[in-house]
């Protein structure tokens, strides 16, 4: 009987992370986590790739019709970035912007 519970819990986990949306994968997976932590708390990727020297785990999701793919980028080892492409090309964008404008917060600081 307890074999039994066991394998049931263990298959209803694997469901509920197979069907959550992406939001939940970002509120369960945090910069700085090694991809042990990773792995355990999400499982396998669907895919992986490596990307500009990146490793990029990609996490197909299903809701409906409708698929919904989260990818967690890591660098050196411990996750740099967990979102869509959309998202990593507006953040990205933005850190380019902050480092365009850090030479002249150096003027500034300087003149004060």
């Amino acid at each position: 009987m307890t074999i039994l519970k066991l394998a049931l819990i263990g298959a209803a986990m694997s469901l509920v992370s197979c069907s959550s949306p992406s939001k939940d994968i970002r509120s369960r997976v945090s910069k700085g986590m090694d991809k042990d932590a990773v792995l355990e708390e999400l499982g396998n990727p669907s895919r992986s790739k490596r990307v500009d020297g990146a490793d990029r785990w990609s996490y197909d999701q299903y809701t409906g019709d409708e698929k919904q793919v989260t990818h967690v980028y890591f660098k050196k080892g411990r996750v740099s970035f967990v979102g869509r492409d959309d998202e990593l090309v507006k953040e990205l964008k933005e850190m380019s912007m902050q480092k365009k404008n850090e030479p002249q917060e150096q003027e500034f600081r300087e003149l004060k």
